[in-house]
Formats: C-alpha cells, structure tokens, sequence
C-alpha cells in the first residue's frame, strides 16, 4: 500500500479504478477463469477492497479537501491493525 496507494502515501496516485478493467480489457485477466484463486479468499479481498474503495470516495469526491495528518495516521493505522489482511499481505 506505502509504494502505490494515494490515499497511504500522496505521492502515490490513486489508480484503484484503473486497473481491473484495464487488465480484463487487455485479456490479462479472466474473472470467470481464475485457476490459481480460492473463492473464499476472493471474496474477502472484494470486500476489503470495496469497504477500502467506498470510504476513499469521500476523499476522491472533493479534490480540492486536505487531507489533516490526524486523519493520514488514522488510515494508516487501519491499515496496520490487520482488519485488512489480504491489502496489508506483503506476500
């Protein structure tokens, strides 16, 4: 998350919405074909990363908001908390 999120680190852009059609467009990706995937663990990965994306959008939504450091450290801290294993992993 520190080396892509824009949200973790604002120096990162913020390419959530790009990159799951991207890959699904260009064939890379096949969500019916998944050979190497456990439906269980997609499905929680899809709800992290849903939960993860629906309160990003508050701050996506309003481009010109500032994000306070209290508020930067309180995401961050979510995310070391371990209640998103799966976005959190560094395998």
């Amino acid at each position: 998350m520190a080396k892509q999120c824009g949200i973790y680190d604002p120096k990162n852009a913020c390419k959530c919405s790009k990159q799951i059609n991207y890959c699904i467009e260009v064939d890379w990706f096949k969500p019916n074909e998944l050979k190497f995937a456990d439906k269980g663990l997609i499905d929680a990965a899809k709800q992290e990363i849903e939960t993860i994306m629906s309160d990003s959008a508050i701050f996506l939504s309003h481009p010109n908001y500032f994000t306070p450091d209290s508020i930067l450290k309180g995401i961050k801290s979510l995310l070391n908390e371990g209640k998103f294993p799966l976005l959190t992993s560094e395998n």
